[in-house]
């Protein structure tokens, strides 16, 4: 038996208003009469219309959200953003904004159905009809750009990083004697090019976490001008000072600090000394001395013109494959130049005033961030973990519970 048989159009939309005290206890008595289950037609809407588009609509229409289920957008949980509970001909239309969709439930008595197709239609044309409501309205939001944090970002990718580093170091051999038994050599046959291949898996990673260090460790200092930086330096390019001005400077060029940044701190010197670590290793400047074994080889020409190899010392055929891989870029350089980013990071925490530092922690703790262009300020708005309030045949098919779907 089909029960909807009229369609929701433009003078139902526009006979919409705001339930009273009254009709808003009677639609919360009956919502929990049926379980927290709405009952009535859902029209959801994702691709119809933008989210900023309907929260405009309906707060030109209708001020600022007072669903019952509104103060659960306080909870970053809930996947709720905001409720609205509407009345049409005495009963209830309630229209929930959630993180990945919209849900508009018109209530069964009223007999109506619409598509979201259809839904999202009538609300454009009512939007163009209302524009002087909404520029009324659109100060009251505001607008920010959401950006990749590039500090945050490069932590998180050298973590990664160092996590595979370390995985590779747990299971490759560092040195083998040179084979002289059948199974040595068996072994050595079947296992050398492995080997050799994760050396140098290990050794791309060491050297690349050795340059996303110091650039790390840099992109903080950049964050604190863009975020701290005080107005009457902005406009004069701060950030492309040299890097001993600009750190040296921050107290001065930015609000916030407690005390001065002190480019003679062990902190600043090791960052320093990685940054022209990183430079030798991004212009490709040739330094025998800081990338060799650790080894002295001589040759000698035959009188028939071979050139034969004398080694100081004897090394198997592993140690002198996959030595100068592991010995240029250990792992252990790696760790030290991310550890000494980190305490660089530290040290400029510690240099600003406790509640700056604090604001600042939590900001670099987030790999999405805002800025809002007009008053030039830079935020980290919400989690990077957006929850969604599963619709029911979602949540019910995943059997149910209190665990919400978080998207990462």
């Amino acid at each position: 038996m089909k029960f909807h048989t009229k369609s929701f159009n433009a003078e139902h939309l526009r006979a919409l208003k705001l339930a009273t005290q009254e009709e808003y206890d009677r639609a919360l008595n009956d919502y929990l009469a049926n379980n927290g289950v709405p009952q009535g037609h859902l029209v959801r809407i994702t691709s119809e219309l933008s989210p900023v588009a309907m929260f405009k609509y309906m707060l030109a229409r209708f001020e600022d959200p007072t669903g019952r289920i509104n103060d659960l957008s306080k909870d970053p949980l809930s996947g709720v953003a905001w409720h609205y509970l509407l009345m049409l001909e005495g009963h209830p239309v309630e229209v929930t904004g959630y993180n990945f969709r919209i849900d508009v439930v018109i209530h069964r008595d009223l007999g109506l159905e619409a598509s979201p197709e259809e839904l999202a239609k009538l609300i454009k044309a009512d939007l163009a009809a209302r524009r002087n409501q909404v520029m009324q309205a659109l100060p009251r939001l505001r607008k920010w750009v959401t950006f990749l944090n590039p500090y945050s970002h490069l932590r998180d990718t050298a973590s990664r990083m160092l996590a595979r580093a370390e995985e590779i170091d747990a299971v490759l051999d560092k040195s083998r004697r040179h084979p002289s038994t059948v199974e040595e050599l068996k072994w050595q046959l079947a296992n050398h090019g492995t080997a050799c291949a994760l050396a140098s898996e290990l050794a791309g990673i060491n050297l690349a976490l050795r340059m996303i260090a110091p650039v790390m460790a840099e992109t903080f200092v950049n964050l604190t001008l863009f975020k701290l930086l005080k107005d009457g330096y902005r406009g004069r390019d701060v950030h492309r000072a040299n890097i001993l001005e600009r750190v040296g400077k921050l107290h001065q060029t930015c609000d916030g600090f407690a005390s001065p940044v002190d480019i003679a701190a062990p902190q600043f010197v090791a960052f320093h000394q990685m940054m022209q670590n990183r430079n030798n290793l991004l212009h490709g400047n040739i330094r025998p001395e800081q990338q060799s074994e650790g080894e002295v080889v001589y040759t000698y020409q035959q009188p028939n013109g071979a050139i034969i190899s004398l080694f100081q010392e004897w090394k198997s055929i592993y140690d002198r494959s996959i030595g100068s891989r592991l010995t240029a870029h250990p792992l252990a350089s790696a760790k030290g130049d991310l550890a000494a980013a980190e305490r660089f990071v530290e040290y400029l925490l510690a240099c600003m005033q406790p509640a700056v530092a604090a604001d600042f922690r939590r900001t670099i703790g987030f790999v999405n961030m805002q800025y809002d262009k007009r008053s030039q300020e830079l935020a980290a708005l919400f989690s990077d973990d957006l929850a969604d309030s599963l619709p029911p045949e979602l949540y019910f098919g995943m059997g149910g519970g209190p665990v919400p779907f978080i998207a990462e």
